[in-house]
């Protein structure tokens, strides 16, 4: 897997979409907020994407992966969601795009890491960015219109999400990227477990591209999730799919997203 999150490492940062740009009908907010990490204080910025609605919008948080950041993912995702929502791919939908890292000090090469901060992340830190979220738009605050989702090590933070708040959200989606969770699988079972959920109640979407390498990875660990005796995982609630010729790229998370998305925030009331 390593090898391959160091090639997407190339497209995280100033990657340009090519075509005929697409009008844009949303809008780019943010908000700033403080964390403390090892008895320091840093100020991050998580952008958001709102689509031209005044209608109460369902949430995907979306992770970026090494090296990468949160204002430049959103701006190269801003025409897509745009594009998808006017073509009826995918339902109206806010977008937050945070970030890992504590500052940019922290991003180097060496992305393996990087894995304190996915955990912390998604230990510490996510609490605030949905509450931050939900106080300052007009998005839902129940799990059903909450989703997760990341690239490369965004991925390997969806993971943790999962194992640490698995009832915060009713959708995940890991792309190109595995659980580096101490127990692995074990430790996804276990905190689904402890969220009191079972396997209706969650749905999960992996993805990864047909020649990315860190299928590698992920493939044993889905199939392990399948097998596992709890019984809180099988082929409809833990999807597999890979991206025909995809690599690890991002135009191989761009598939993955169009592949997933239209899948999420269907057909769900408002409670």
């Amino acid at each position: 897997m390593r090898r391959w999150i160091r090639i997407f490492a190339v497209f995280c940062i100033g990657f340009g979409l090519t075509g005929r740009p697409v009008q844009a009908a949303s809008s780019l907010s943010h908000f700033d907020y403080t964390i403390q990490y090892k008895n320091k204080t840093y100020h991050k910025t998580a952008y958001v994407y709102l689509p031209d609605t005044d209608e109460k919008l369902p949430v995907l948080y979306l992770m970026h992966g090494s090296t990468g950041d949160a204002g430049s993912l959103a701006k190269q995702m801003q025409p897509l969601l745009d594009r998808w929502i006017k073509q009826g791919r995918i339902p109206p939908m806010a977008v937050v795009f945070p970030t890992y890292y504590p500052s940019r000090d922290f991003v180097q090469d060496d992305y393996s890491e990087d894995y304190p901060l996915n955990r912390f992340f998604a230990r510490r830190e996510l609490k605030k960015v949905i509450r931050k979220t939900e106080s300052n738009f007009n998005v839902y605050s129940d799990r059903e219109h909450r989703a997760f989702g990341g690239y490369s090590m965004g991925g390997v933070t969806t993971w943790e999400v999962i194992i640490h708040h698995a009832d915060w959200f009713s959708e995940y989606l890991p792309m190109a990227g595995d659980c580096w969770s101490k127990n692995g699988t074990a430790d996804v079972i276990q905190g689904v477990q402890k969220a009191g959920l079972q396997a209706e109640d969650l749905h999960i979407q992996a993805m990864v591209g047909e020649n990315d390498g860190t299928k590698q990875d992920m493939i044993p660990q889905i199939d392990a999730l399948r097998a596992d005796d709890s019984g809180l995982f099988n082929e409809e609630n833990l999807e597999y799919w890979e991206n025909n010729d995809g690599s690890h790229s991002f135009a191989s998370m761009r598939a993955e997203l169009r592949h997933a998305l239209p899948k999420i925030f269907t057909a769900k009331e408002e409670v």
